[in-house]
Protein backbone atom coordinates (compact mmCIF):
# COMPACT_ATOMS: atom_id res chain seq x y z
CA UNK A 1 0.00 0.00 0.00
CA UNK A 2 2.80 2.33 0.66
CA UNK A 3 4.87 1.67 -2.55
CA UNK A 4 1.09 3.06 -4.17
CA UNK A 5 0.14 5.74 -2.14
CA UNK A 6 3.81 7.23 -2.80
CA UNK A 7 2.08 7.43 -6.45
CA UNK A 8 -0.43 9.87 -6.20
CA UNK A 9 1.77 11.92 -3.68
CA UNK A 10 4.77 12.19 -6.18
CA UNK A 11 2.76 11.75 -9.75
CA UNK A 12 0.88 14.57 -11.49
CA UNK A 13 -3.29 13.53 -11.62
CA UNK A 14 -3.92 10.38 -14.24
CA UNK A 15 -0.20 10.33 -15.10
CA UNK A 16 -1.00 6.48 -15.34
CA UNK A 17 -3.69 6.82 -17.41
CA UNK A 18 -2.54 8.86 -20.20
CA UNK A 19 -5.16 9.39 -22.68
CA UNK A 20 -4.70 6.21 -24.45
CA UNK A 21 -5.32 7.50 -28.10
CA UNK A 22 -2.17 9.91 -27.59
CA UNK A 23 0.39 7.85 -26.37
CA UNK A 24 -0.55 4.16 -26.12
CA UNK A 25 1.74 2.08 -28.45
CA UNK A 26 2.33 -1.60 -29.01
CA UNK A 27 4.83 -2.85 -27.06
CA UNK A 28 5.69 -5.37 -29.37
CA UNK A 29 6.61 -2.62 -32.21
CA UNK A 30 10.00 -2.84 -33.19
CA UNK A 31 12.87 -0.44 -31.99
CA UNK A 32 15.79 -0.25 -34.59
CA UNK A 33 18.96 -1.61 -32.80
CA UNK A 34 21.07 0.28 -35.23
CA UNK A 35 22.05 2.09 -38.35
CA UNK A 36 20.53 0.44 -41.50
CA UNK A 37 23.50 0.79 -43.47
CA UNK A 38 26.74 1.99 -43.07
CA UNK A 39 27.52 5.80 -42.96
CA UNK A 40 24.01 6.25 -42.13
CA UNK A 41 24.03 7.24 -38.42
CA UNK A 42 25.35 5.45 -35.52
CA UNK A 43 26.75 2.63 -35.40
CA UNK A 44 25.33 0.37 -32.30
CA UNK A 45 27.51 -2.28 -30.12
CA UNK A 46 24.42 -4.58 -29.80
CA UNK A 47 26.61 -7.70 -29.39
CA UNK A 48 28.50 -7.00 -26.19
CA UNK A 49 27.54 -7.04 -22.74
CA UNK A 50 27.99 -3.57 -20.20
CA UNK A 51 31.22 -5.16 -19.13
CA UNK A 52 32.65 -5.72 -22.72
CA UNK A 53 31.14 -1.89 -23.73
CA UNK A 54 33.32 -0.85 -20.61
CA UNK A 55 36.53 -2.73 -21.53
CA UNK A 56 35.94 -2.14 -25.63
CA UNK A 57 35.85 2.18 -24.75
CA UNK A 58 38.83 1.87 -22.25
CA UNK A 59 40.60 -0.19 -24.72
CA UNK A 60 39.95 2.09 -27.83
CA UNK A 61 39.95 5.17 -25.19
CA UNK A 62 36.69 6.32 -26.42
CA UNK A 63 33.59 7.78 -24.10
CA UNK A 64 30.71 5.56 -23.95
CA UNK A 65 27.12 6.20 -24.87
CA UNK A 66 24.29 4.87 -23.66
CA UNK A 67 20.33 5.10 -25.37
CA UNK A 68 18.52 3.88 -22.18
CA UNK A 69 14.43 3.76 -23.97
CA UNK A 70 11.19 1.92 -23.54
CA UNK A 71 9.05 0.11 -25.82
CA UNK A 72 6.60 1.82 -25.39
CA UNK A 73 8.56 5.52 -25.88
CA UNK A 74 7.35 7.65 -28.37
CA UNK A 75 10.11 9.90 -28.23
CA UNK A 76 12.43 7.38 -27.87
CA UNK A 77 11.60 5.89 -31.45
CA UNK A 78 11.33 9.39 -33.00
CA UNK A 79 15.09 9.40 -31.85
CA UNK A 80 15.52 6.03 -33.84
CA UNK A 81 13.69 7.78 -37.09
CA UNK A 82 14.83 11.30 -37.22
CA UNK A 83 18.01 11.32 -35.03
CA UNK A 84 20.31 8.26 -34.70
CA UNK A 85 20.24 7.18 -38.28
CA UNK A 86 21.20 10.85 -39.65
CA UNK A 87 25.14 11.02 -41.16
CA UNK A 88 26.29 13.81 -39.10
CA UNK A 89 25.19 12.21 -35.61
CA UNK A 90 26.85 8.88 -36.69
CA UNK A 91 29.91 10.40 -37.93
CA UNK A 92 30.50 12.19 -34.21
CA UNK A 93 29.14 9.30 -32.26
CA UNK A 94 30.74 6.46 -34.17
CA UNK A 95 34.55 8.37 -33.92
CA UNK A 96 34.11 9.14 -30.58
CA UNK A 97 32.08 7.09 -28.52
CA UNK A 98 30.85 3.47 -28.25
CA UNK A 99 27.20 3.41 -28.33
CA UNK A 100 24.37 0.92 -26.33
CA UNK A 101 20.87 1.29 -26.51
CA UNK A 102 19.35 -0.29 -23.38
CA UNK A 103 15.52 -1.63 -23.00
CA UNK A 104 14.52 -0.07 -19.61
CA UNK A 105 11.42 -2.10 -19.75
CA UNK A 106 10.28 -5.94 -20.65
CA UNK A 107 8.13 -6.85 -23.35
CA UNK A 108 7.15 -10.02 -25.00
CA UNK A 109 9.29 -10.51 -28.10
CA UNK A 110 12.53 -9.86 -25.65
CA UNK A 111 15.23 -11.61 -27.54
CA UNK A 112 17.66 -13.60 -25.30
CA UNK A 113 19.99 -11.20 -25.86
CA UNK A 114 17.63 -8.04 -24.69
CA UNK A 115 16.79 -10.30 -21.43
CA UNK A 116 20.45 -10.55 -21.06
CA UNK A 117 20.52 -6.75 -19.98
CA UNK A 118 17.87 -6.46 -18.08
CA UNK A 119 19.91 -6.45 -14.65
CA UNK A 120 21.75 -3.62 -15.98
CA UNK A 121 18.75 -1.72 -16.87
CA UNK A 122 18.21 -2.37 -13.12
CA UNK A 123 21.23 -1.21 -11.88
CA UNK A 124 21.67 1.77 -14.44
CA UNK A 125 17.95 2.82 -13.68
CA UNK A 126 18.32 2.89 -10.03
CA UNK A 127 22.21 4.10 -10.02
CA UNK A 128 21.26 7.03 -12.44
CA UNK A 129 17.78 7.48 -11.28
CA UNK A 130 16.66 6.96 -15.09
CA UNK A 131 13.23 7.67 -14.75
CA UNK A 132 11.82 9.45 -18.19
CA UNK A 133 12.72 8.64 -21.45
CA UNK A 134 14.92 8.60 -23.67
CA UNK A 135 17.73 9.29 -20.81
CA UNK A 136 21.36 9.74 -22.91
CA UNK A 137 24.08 8.47 -20.27
CA UNK A 138 28.02 9.47 -20.95
CA UNK A 139 30.80 7.63 -19.39
CA UNK A 140 33.97 8.56 -19.78
CA UNK A 141 36.89 5.67 -21.22
CA UNK A 142 37.12 5.06 -17.60
CA UNK A 143 33.20 3.87 -17.08
CA UNK A 144 32.59 7.22 -15.01
CA UNK A 145 29.45 8.84 -15.65
CA UNK A 146 29.83 11.94 -16.64
CA UNK A 147 27.18 14.19 -18.44
CA UNK A 148 23.11 12.96 -18.72
CA UNK A 149 20.03 14.74 -20.74
CA UNK A 150 16.80 13.21 -21.84
CA UNK A 151 14.03 14.10 -24.08
CA UNK A 152 13.83 14.10 -28.01
CA UNK A 153 16.36 16.47 -29.39
CA UNK A 154 16.96 17.87 -32.92
CA UNK A 155 20.28 16.00 -34.33
CA UNK A 156 21.56 19.56 -33.38
CA UNK A 157 20.95 19.90 -30.17
CA UNK A 158 22.14 16.04 -29.85
CA UNK A 159 24.98 16.75 -31.38
CA UNK A 160 25.71 19.39 -28.86
CA UNK A 161 24.99 17.57 -26.43
CA UNK A 162 27.37 14.56 -26.73
CA UNK A 163 30.38 17.06 -27.36
CA UNK A 164 29.31 19.08 -24.30
CA UNK A 165 29.86 15.34 -22.46
CA UNK A 166 33.54 15.40 -24.13
CA UNK A 167 34.67 17.93 -22.54
CA UNK A 168 36.21 18.11 -19.05
CA UNK A 169 35.05 21.54 -18.41
CA UNK A 170 30.93 20.72 -18.84
CA UNK A 171 31.46 17.12 -17.64
CA UNK A 172 29.39 17.07 -14.22
CA UNK A 173 32.06 15.28 -11.41
CA UNK A 174 34.62 17.64 -13.29
CA UNK A 175 32.42 20.75 -12.62
CA UNK A 176 31.69 19.90 -8.64
CA UNK A 177 35.40 19.29 -8.05
CA UNK A 178 36.35 22.37 -9.64
CA UNK A 179 33.53 23.89 -7.50
CA UNK A 180 34.64 22.57 -4.12
CA UNK A 181 37.88 23.51 -4.78
CA UNK A 182 36.31 26.93 -4.65
CA UNK A 183 35.89 28.38 -7.97
CA UNK A 184 32.30 29.50 -8.70
CA UNK A 185 31.20 30.12 -11.95
CA UNK A 186 27.64 31.20 -11.18
CA UNK A 187 26.50 31.69 -14.57
CA UNK A 188 27.03 27.95 -14.80
CA UNK A 189 25.70 26.87 -11.39
CA UNK A 190 22.43 26.74 -12.53
CA UNK A 191 22.87 23.87 -15.54
CA UNK A 192 24.92 22.04 -12.65
CA UNK A 193 22.62 22.26 -10.63
CA UNK A 194 20.44 20.55 -13.06
CA UNK A 195 22.57 17.67 -13.55
CA UNK A 196 23.21 17.09 -9.92
CA UNK A 197 19.40 16.71 -9.40
CA UNK A 198 19.01 14.09 -12.68
CA UNK A 199 21.98 11.90 -11.56
CA UNK A 200 19.85 11.85 -8.08
CA UNK A 201 23.12 13.29 -6.08
CA UNK A 202 21.56 15.01 -4.13
CA UNK A 203 23.89 15.92 -1.18
CA UNK A 204 25.89 17.77 -3.91
CA UNK A 205 22.55 18.86 -4.90
CA UNK A 206 21.77 20.85 -1.79
CA UNK A 207 24.84 22.23 -1.47
CA UNK A 208 25.05 23.72 -4.68
CA UNK A 209 21.11 24.78 -4.72
CA UNK A 210 21.84 26.46 -1.20
CA UNK A 211 25.38 28.11 -2.50
CA UNK A 212 23.32 29.83 -5.51
CA UNK A 213 20.16 30.90 -4.14
CA UNK A 214 21.91 32.43 -1.22
CA UNK A 215 23.84 34.40 -4.17
CA UNK A 216 20.44 34.97 -5.79
CA UNK A 217 19.45 37.06 -2.69
CA UNK A 218 22.59 39.43 -2.74
CA UNK A 219 21.84 40.41 -6.05
CA UNK A 220 19.86 43.80 -6.32
CA UNK A 221 15.92 43.48 -6.98
CA UNK A 222 16.71 44.09 -10.77
CA UNK A 223 19.23 41.78 -11.21
CA UNK A 224 16.84 39.17 -9.16
CA UNK A 225 13.70 39.59 -10.84
CA UNK A 226 14.46 38.22 -14.17
CA UNK A 227 12.67 35.55 -15.89
CA UNK A 228 15.41 33.00 -16.54
CA UNK A 229 16.08 33.39 -12.35
CA UNK A 230 12.12 33.25 -11.62
CA UNK A 231 12.21 30.09 -13.80
CA UNK A 232 15.10 28.71 -12.08
CA UNK A 233 13.90 28.97 -8.61
CA UNK A 234 10.21 28.03 -9.63
CA UNK A 235 11.65 24.51 -10.96
CA UNK A 236 13.50 23.68 -7.76
CA UNK A 237 12.14 25.63 -4.78
CA UNK A 238 10.91 22.96 -1.99
CA UNK A 239 10.25 24.69 1.19
CA UNK A 240 8.87 27.68 2.40
CA UNK A 241 12.48 28.20 4.37
CA UNK A 242 14.15 28.44 1.29
CA UNK A 243 15.75 32.53 0.79
CA UNK A 244 13.93 32.52 -2.09
CA UNK A 245 10.02 31.80 -1.39
CA UNK A 246 9.84 35.56 -0.04
CA UNK A 247 10.06 36.90 -3.88
CA UNK A 248 6.55 34.57 -4.21
CA UNK A 249 4.87 34.98 -0.62
CA UNK A 250 2.82 36.88 0.51
CA UNK A 251 3.23 39.18 -2.57
CA UNK A 252 4.49 37.69 -5.89
CA UNK A 253 2.87 40.71 -7.83
CA UNK A 254 6.41 41.48 -9.23
CA UNK A 255 7.15 38.32 -10.21
CA UNK A 256 3.42 37.65 -11.94
CA UNK A 257 4.65 41.55 -13.91
CA UNK A 258 8.20 39.68 -14.84
CA UNK A 259 6.25 36.58 -15.95
CA UNK A 260 3.68 38.37 -17.77
CA UNK A 261 1.50 35.93 -16.13
CA UNK A 262 -1.22 36.39 -13.40
CA UNK A 263 -1.17 33.35 -10.80
CA UNK A 264 2.43 32.83 -11.76
CA UNK A 265 3.30 33.21 -8.00
CA UNK A 266 0.23 31.77 -6.20
CA UNK A 267 1.15 28.33 -8.65
CA UNK A 268 4.98 28.00 -6.84
CA UNK A 269 3.30 28.49 -3.42
CA UNK A 270 0.96 25.82 -4.24
CA UNK A 271 3.87 23.65 -5.54
CA UNK A 272 5.76 24.24 -1.87
CA UNK A 273 2.29 24.04 0.08
CA UNK A 274 1.76 20.27 -2.03
CA UNK A 275 5.22 19.25 -0.73
CA UNK A 276 5.22 20.66 2.87
CA UNK A 277 1.76 20.68 4.11
CA UNK A 278 -0.60 18.06 1.71
CA UNK A 279 1.76 15.23 1.16
CA UNK A 280 2.65 14.68 4.51
CA UNK A 281 -1.16 14.61 5.34
CA UNK A 282 -2.33 12.46 2.59
CA UNK A 283 0.63 9.87 4.01
CA UNK A 284 -0.59 10.37 7.42
CA UNK A 285 -4.21 9.28 6.29
CA UNK A 286 -3.32 6.09 4.90
CA UNK A 287 -5.60 3.39 5.79
CA UNK A 288 -8.34 5.84 6.62
CA UNK A 289 -11.72 5.52 4.81
CA UNK A 290 -11.47 9.22 3.88
CA UNK A 291 -9.10 12.34 5.48
CA UNK A 292 -10.38 14.74 7.98
CA UNK A 293 -10.27 17.48 5.36
CA UNK A 294 -11.29 20.55 7.72
CA UNK A 295 -7.51 19.52 9.47
CA UNK A 296 -6.13 19.87 6.37
CA UNK A 297 -7.56 23.19 5.53
CA UNK A 298 -7.43 24.43 8.90
CA UNK A 299 -3.27 23.46 8.81
CA UNK A 300 -2.63 25.93 5.34
CA UNK A 301 -4.84 28.22 6.42
CA UNK A 302 -3.15 28.96 9.72
CA UNK A 303 0.15 29.74 7.12
CA UNK A 304 -1.48 31.05 4.40
CA UNK A 305 -3.84 33.34 4.08
CA UNK A 306 -6.47 33.96 1.33
CA UNK A 307 -8.05 31.25 -1.02
CA UNK A 308 -4.74 28.96 -0.54
CA UNK A 309 -6.29 26.45 1.86
CA UNK A 310 -9.79 26.46 -0.33
CA UNK A 311 -7.75 25.32 -3.62
CA UNK A 312 -5.19 23.54 -2.44
CA UNK A 313 -7.69 21.09 -0.36
CA UNK A 314 -9.81 20.78 -3.30
CA UNK A 315 -6.39 19.45 -5.38
CA UNK A 316 -6.10 16.98 -2.58
CA UNK A 317 -9.52 15.77 -3.11
CA UNK A 318 -8.88 15.32 -6.46
CA UNK A 319 -5.46 12.91 -5.69
CA UNK A 320 -7.65 11.37 -3.30
CA UNK A 321 -10.57 10.14 -4.85
CA UNK A 322 -8.63 9.44 -8.42
CA UNK A 323 -6.16 7.25 -6.49
CA UNK A 324 -9.03 5.03 -4.70
CA UNK A 325 -11.25 4.98 -7.98
CA UNK A 326 -14.01 7.13 -7.19
CA UNK A 327 -14.17 8.48 -10.12
CA UNK A 328 -17.57 10.57 -9.40
CA UNK A 329 -16.26 12.25 -6.28
CA UNK A 330 -13.02 13.25 -8.05
CA UNK A 331 -14.85 14.72 -11.18
CA UNK A 332 -17.58 16.49 -8.61
CA UNK A 333 -14.19 18.39 -7.17
CA UNK A 334 -12.84 19.11 -10.43
CA UNK A 335 -15.56 21.02 -11.78
CA UNK A 336 -15.48 22.79 -8.56
CA UNK A 337 -13.13 24.25 -8.55
CA UNK A 338 -12.88 24.52 -12.72
CA UNK A 339 -15.87 26.98 -11.95
CA UNK A 340 -14.43 28.19 -9.21
CA UNK A 341 -10.72 29.44 -9.87
CA UNK A 342 -10.78 28.59 -13.72
CA UNK A 343 -7.98 27.29 -15.62
CA UNK A 344 -4.71 29.02 -17.17
CA UNK A 345 -6.39 29.81 -20.58
CA UNK A 346 -2.78 30.80 -21.89
CA UNK A 347 -0.76 27.83 -21.22
CA UNK A 348 -2.19 25.30 -24.01
CA UNK A 349 -0.28 22.17 -22.04
CA UNK A 350 -3.32 23.42 -19.11
CA UNK A 351 -5.35 22.49 -22.10
CA UNK A 352 -3.91 19.08 -23.05
CA UNK A 353 -4.34 18.12 -19.44
CA UNK A 354 -7.88 18.88 -19.11
CA UNK A 355 -8.30 16.82 -22.28
CA UNK A 356 -6.90 14.21 -20.76
CA UNK A 357 -8.55 14.36 -17.86
CA UNK A 358 -12.07 15.15 -19.65
CA UNK A 359 -11.51 12.20 -21.76
CA UNK A 360 -10.66 9.63 -18.84
CA UNK A 361 -13.71 10.79 -17.33
CA UNK A 362 -16.13 10.15 -19.77
CA UNK A 363 -15.35 6.80 -20.18
CA UNK A 364 -15.82 5.68 -16.54
CA UNK A 365 -19.31 8.14 -15.28
CA UNK A 366 -22.33 8.02 -15.81
CA UNK A 367 -23.89 11.07 -14.15
CA UNK A 368 -25.12 13.39 -16.76
CA UNK A 369 -25.03 16.77 -14.01
CA UNK A 370 -21.40 16.40 -13.85
CA UNK A 371 -21.18 15.27 -17.81
CA UNK A 372 -22.54 18.61 -18.99
CA UNK A 373 -20.82 20.47 -16.44
CA UNK A 374 -17.36 19.11 -18.02
CA UNK A 375 -18.63 19.84 -21.19
CA UNK A 376 -19.29 23.38 -20.15
CA UNK A 377 -15.30 24.11 -20.10
CA UNK A 378 -14.46 21.58 -22.92
CA UNK A 379 -16.41 23.40 -25.00
CA UNK A 380 -13.31 26.08 -23.65
CA UNK A 381 -10.81 24.01 -24.73
CA UNK A 382 -11.84 23.49 -27.85
CA UNK A 383 -12.34 27.08 -29.12
CA UNK A 384 -8.87 27.69 -27.80
CA UNK A 385 -7.48 24.66 -29.89
CA UNK A 386 -8.27 26.78 -33.25
CA UNK A 387 -5.42 29.25 -31.87
CA UNK A 388 -3.07 25.77 -30.99
CA UNK A 389 1.00 26.41 -32.61
CA UNK A 390 3.35 24.13 -32.84
CA UNK A 391 3.01 20.40 -31.81
CA UNK A 392 -0.40 21.37 -30.04
CA UNK A 393 -1.87 21.93 -33.71
CA UNK A 394 -2.36 18.28 -34.20
CA UNK A 395 -4.20 17.91 -30.89
CA UNK A 396 -7.32 19.99 -31.88
CA UNK A 397 -8.82 16.57 -33.63
CA UNK A 398 -8.52 14.28 -30.45
CA UNK A 399 -10.11 17.72 -28.12
CA UNK A 400 -12.95 17.90 -30.58
CA UNK A 401 -13.67 13.95 -30.34
CA UNK A 402 -13.71 14.20 -26.98
CA UNK A 403 -15.91 17.18 -26.78
CA UNK A 404 -18.07 15.03 -29.07
CA UNK A 405 -18.29 12.09 -27.46
CA UNK A 406 -19.14 13.77 -23.97
CA UNK A 407 -22.35 15.20 -26.04
CA UNK A 408 -23.39 12.18 -27.25
CA UNK A 409 -23.34 10.26 -23.83
CA UNK A 410 -25.72 13.27 -22.68
CA UNK A 411 -28.17 12.60 -25.37
CA UNK A 412 -27.39 15.93 -27.99
CA UNK A 413 -26.60 13.48 -30.41
CA UNK A 414 -27.28 15.77 -33.63
CA UNK A 415 -24.80 18.21 -32.18
CA UNK A 416 -22.15 15.59 -31.50
CA UNK A 417 -22.60 13.83 -34.96
CA UNK A 418 -21.60 17.78 -35.70
CA UNK A 419 -18.36 17.56 -33.68
CA UNK A 420 -17.25 14.17 -34.69
CA UNK A 421 -17.26 15.11 -38.44
CA UNK A 422 -15.46 18.17 -38.15
CA UNK A 423 -12.99 15.58 -35.54
CA UNK A 424 -12.55 13.39 -38.74
CA UNK A 425 -11.95 15.86 -41.02
CA UNK A 426 -9.34 17.81 -39.26
CA UNK A 427 -7.93 14.24 -38.67
CA UNK A 428 -7.63 13.48 -41.46
CA UNK A 429 -6.51 17.11 -42.76
CA UNK A 430 -3.80 17.00 -39.80
CA UNK A 431 -2.51 13.77 -41.15
CA UNK A 432 -3.22 12.58 -37.18
CA UNK A 433 -1.57 8.58 -36.53
CA UNK A 434 -3.77 5.77 -38.42
CA UNK A 435 -4.72 3.77 -35.49
CA UNK A 436 -6.09 7.39 -33.37
CA UNK A 437 -7.74 8.17 -37.06
CA UNK A 438 -9.46 5.35 -37.33
CA UNK A 439 -10.69 5.38 -33.65
CA UNK A 440 -12.40 9.04 -34.46
CA UNK A 441 -14.08 7.47 -37.43
CA UNK A 442 -15.10 4.24 -35.70
CA UNK A 443 -17.06 6.37 -32.95
CA UNK A 444 -18.45 8.31 -35.68
CA UNK A 445 -19.99 5.24 -37.32
CA UNK A 446 -21.44 3.97 -33.61
CA UNK A 447 -23.00 7.73 -33.26
CA UNK A 448 -24.56 7.83 -36.30
CA UNK A 449 -26.01 4.22 -35.31
CA UNK A 450 -27.09 4.60 -32.17
CA UNK A 451 -24.21 2.49 -30.41
CA UNK A 452 -22.34 3.28 -27.09
CA UNK A 453 -19.04 5.09 -28.21
CA UNK A 454 -17.75 4.51 -24.33
CA UNK A 455 -16.48 1.50 -22.80
CA UNK A 456 -19.36 -0.94 -21.27
CA UNK A 457 -19.45 -3.69 -19.39
CA UNK A 458 -19.33 -7.12 -21.25
CA UNK A 459 -21.60 -9.94 -19.97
Amino acid sequence: MKAILVLILCAPIFLQAQDAKLYVQSENAPIPRHAKKAGSGIIWADNLNWQQVKKKAQKENKYIFVDCFTTWCGPCKKMDKEVYVNDSVGLLLNTKFISVKVQMDSAKGDNEFTRSWYKTAREMSSSYHVAEYPTFLFFSPDGEVVYKDLGYKIPATFMQIARDALNPSKQYYALVRSYKKGKRDYENLPSLIKMSKQLGDSGNYLLLLTDYYAYLQSLGKDKLYTKENIEFIASTISKSSQLPFNMFYPNGTAVDYVMKKEGYAKNVVDHVITKEKVNPFLRAAEGKPEPDWSTLYNIIDNNYKGDYADRNVMEAKMRWYQFYGNALKYTTILNDKMEKYGSDTTNMGEDFKLNTKAFLIWQKIKDATELKRIISWMAGVVKRSEKASGDYVKYRPYYIDTYANLLYKVGETAEALKWQELAVTQGRELDIDKDDFESIQENFVKMKKGEPTWPTDKK
